[in-house]
């Protein structure tokens, strides 16, 4: 009986598999927004002459998968806004030479991992570290994850202090409580 239920299962959740809609990404829905918002993005406007976007093959998508699979699945939005502040920080050059051509994973990242990996690192190097991320897409990688580092030891260690403290509040109170007794029992002995 548990060996027919346990096919039973597995045959209805194949169906299922089969005949439920497939996500966006996995159509390539994602990436093809993807793709369209960077080339949109590198679309440079030169006194007045506008240069038509790069094509998807200029953004080389091959390697860019490749090196960051993760990109096809990602919310183009998120995408968007993390390639928007590396154009903010270092300009559309290093946006396609940089980070598209060497480090397209900063693209996993989000806008607010970039910013603080550069506050990390400034602090870090205690000097602007714009520059030498600028001349180093690896660096700029570098900067992002200490700086997740960074926030998930300080989250840990707020999460430990506030463990520790409400121990502290336990004990004290447990204390109390103990002397109170104590209190009350000597009392009751006079």
């Amino acid at each position: 009986m548990f060996c027919l239920l346990l096919v039973c299962n597995e045959l209805a959740s194949e169906e299922s598999l089969t005949t439920e809609d497939t996500s966006d990404w996995d159509q390539g829905q994602r990436w093809k927004i993807t793709l369209q918002k960077l080339s949109e993005l590198l679309d440079t406007v030169d006194e007045g002459v506008i240069t038509p976007p790069p094509s998807s093959s200029m953004i080389q998508e091959s390697k860019i998968l490749e090196t960051c699979p993760q990109l096809f699945r990602l919310d183009p939005t998120i995408i968007e806004e993390t390639a928007q502040r590396i154009i903010d920080e270092f300009g559309k050059q290093y946006l396609q030479s940089s980070v598209l051509n060497d480090n397209p994973i900063i693209l996993s990242y989000k806008a607010n991992d970039v910013v603080y990996g550069l506050q990390f690192m400034t602090t870090m190097m205690m000097t602007d570290s714009k520059p030498a991320c600028a001349a180093s897409s690896a660096l700029l990688l570098l900067a992002i994850n200490g700086g997740i580092q960074e926030r998930a030891v300080s989250t840990a260690l707020g999460a430990a202090a506030d463990a520790t403290s409400k121990a502290n509040k336990s004990i004290a109170s447990d204390t109390m409580q103990s002397l109170r007794q104590i209190r009350t029992a000597n009392r009751n002995k006079k």
